[in-house]
């Protein structure tokens, strides 16, 4: 089973394989004060485990179950935040989708 479980690349980091990695964040790029937030916290965990981690949020989460339900700050302000994290924090931000 191991061996069918691939290694994969993201911002010179390895994920995968047979190691154990975190992929979290919050569902939506509420501000940048609270993604950089939860980044930080999130990777202080995952250092002190040693696990790989990727932040993960959406900078428009159109997929709500109420039409007035908060959706993101926009593309190019949710993707400035997460270039943000990426460049300051050098942390993995997972693919970048809607």
């Amino acid at each position: 089973m191991a061996d069918s479980i691939r290694k994969f690349f993201r911002q010179r980091r390895t994920f995968g394989g047979n190691e154990l990695f975190f992929i979290g964040g919050p569902c939506v790029v509420e501000s940048e004060e609270h993604a950089m937030k939860m980044a930080r916290a999130i990777k202080s965990i995952t250092d002190s485990l040693r696990f790989p981690y990727m932040f993960k949020a959406s900078y428009d989460k159109a997929n709500r179950s109420s039409v007035k339900s908060f959706r993101g700050r926009g593309m190019s302000e949710g993707l400035r935040v997460l270039k943000t994290i990426k460049e300051e924090d050098g942390i993995a931000d997972s693919d970048r989708h809607s």
